[in-house]
């Protein structure tokens, strides 16, 4: 059985000021690319991590 899962864009970001760092809207889950000082690589790290 196949898994859907939703990569990530830059749009998908949220600024969180406390911590000072962007945070992915959809999943919170302390994996690469969830939490990130630049909305884009995060965006690119999540998705690589996804492929595999």
């Amino acid at each position: 059985m196949s898994q859907l899962f939703r990569l990530a864009s830059p749009e998908d970001y949220e600024y969180i000021e406390e911590l000072n760092l962007w945070e992915l809207s959809f999943d919170k889950r302390p994996v690469q690319g969830v939490r990130c000082e630049d909305p884009v690589i995060g965006a690119e790290k999540y998705n690589q991590g996804r492929k595999i």
